[in-house]
């Protein structure tokens, strides 16, 4: 084998082994209401199913210096406008730990995590 051969081969061969350590945590998302409609000063509760369809345990932190996740939410009026959270760092997921392929339900009240109570349509 040639010297420029072996110069080539090793950085492939190094590339292979580190990408072979890379985790990439995977998950499933899926959210319910129980009603197309609610009323202004109604309670909105959602409920949301995450799946780990990896192959790693995923966990879910309340803490911004944990390597833990976070799940948030993204709550637009009709119009455009951003319905504003009350705590932006608020993680409903907040301890929560999921091993491989176990599937878990939360029930989350939306208006309470965002300000929704202009008369509006959001999503």
């Amino acid at each position: 084998m040639t010297t420029s051969s072996r110069s080539f081969l090793l950085p492939l061969f190094l590339f292979l082994i580190f990408t072979g350590f890379a985790a990439h945590a995977q998950i499933g998302l899926q959210l319910k209401a129980a009603n197309p409609r609610y009323l202004r000063y109604e309670m909105i509760d959602l409920k949301l199913v995450i799946s780990n369809v990896s192959g790693n345990t995923l966990v879910f932190s309340d803490q911004s210096e944990a390597d833990g996740g976070r799940i948030f939410f993204a709550v637009n009026e009709h119009s455009g406008k951003v319905a504003r959270a009350f705590d932006a760092t608020a993680n409903p997921a907040a301890d929560l730990i999921l091993a491989p392929g176990e599937s878990r339900e939360l029930t989350i009240t939306i208006n309470m995590l965002h300000d929704m109570q202009r008369e509006g349509v959001y999503s």
